[in-house]
């Protein structure tokens, strides 16, 4: 179980937006939707989605959660991923 601490004011104004539909047909409209951003470059991962961030939303572009073969792990890898990229931003805050 989280601490209270966890969620401090910090933590809380973060924004996620995550676009579910992976692959050809999806990832070029998500890009679309992104391209009036324009501090948002996406990078691969090795587990399988895009993620970038700007100075107040992380983004991902995941598998949709009814795709067959995706694990409970797949979502668990982007949930560290987005933690990650929050921290980060801390760090240089």
């Amino acid at each position: 179980m989280l601490s209270q601490d966890f969620f401090n004011d910090e933590f809380l104004e973060e924004r996620v937006d995550t676009f579910y539909g992976y692959g050809i047909g999806y990832e070029s409209s998500w890009r679309r939707i992104t391209e009036k951003i324009t501090d948002v470059e996406f990078s691969s991962t090795s587990e399988g989605f895009l993620i970038c961030q700007n100075s107040q939303t992380v983004f991902v572009i995941a598998k949709h959660p009814v795709t067959r073969g995706l694990t409970n792990e797949y979502f668990h890898n982007i949930g560290r991923s987005i933690a990650a990229k929050i921290a980060e931003k801390s760090l240089f805050a």
